[in-house]
């Protein structure tokens, strides 16, 4: 697990900032109310996504069906930035 959960800056991912991929997980900052919360997560197509936050004692799964659309993960994003991370945070 801690191989999975581990920081791998040397994969950079094209076009996004604070993105990274390691084994199976992606590595990325969500940035809210001015602090800045690191998660890794499992990306599947159509927006699903399941984010374990490292300093939190919090997991997120989302569920979608918008298979194959270009806007399935900025979607979740969106949601992720604007909606449920300031709720809790």
């Amino acid at each position: 697990m801690r191989k999975t959960f581990t920081n791998y800056r040397t994969v950079l991912i094209p076009g996004m900032t604070d993105d990274f991929y390691g084994y199976l997980f992606w590595n990325k900052k969500y940035h809210v109310k001015g602090n800045a919360y690191e998660t890794y997560y499992c990306s599947g197509n159509g927006g699903n996504k399941i984010f374990v936050f490292k300093d939190q004692p919090l997991v997120i799964v989302i569920t979608a069906t918008a298979y194959g659309m270009p806007y399935a993960h900025p979607q979740v994003d969106k949601i992720m930035t604007d909606y449920i991370l300031p709720a809790i945070f």
